[in-house]
């Protein structure tokens, strides 16, 4: 299994951060199938192969990802550097 863990530091409302993530949740749904939903100010999405989590806070947001088998882990470049880009887009 990879484990992926992003962190970012923002100057955004929780609000803000908190559409930020649904959106970019909203987006791997429609791309990729799965599901997710909030408890808190954490949205999990799960998805065959793959269980994440972002986490929200006035300060950072964090995106923790579990990879699972050999195919998703293969991946787990590619999917780390598009988790960095669209954080990067998306919080400036």
């Amino acid at each position: 299994m990879a484990k992926i863990r992003v962190q970012r530091d923002h100057q955004l409302s929780l609000d803000t951060v908190r559409e930020t993530a649904d959106e970019l949740a909203d987006q791997l749904r429609k791309r990729f199938g799965g599901s997710y939903g909030w408890q808190g100010d954490e949205l999990s999405y799960k998805r065959s192969g793959v269980d994440a989590r972002i986490i929200c806070s006035k300060q950072d947001i964090v995106v923790d990802v579990k990879l699972k088998g050999l195919m998703m882990s293969a991946l787990r470049g590619t999917i780390e550097s598009e988790i960095k880009t669209s954080l990067d887009k998306y919080l400036a």
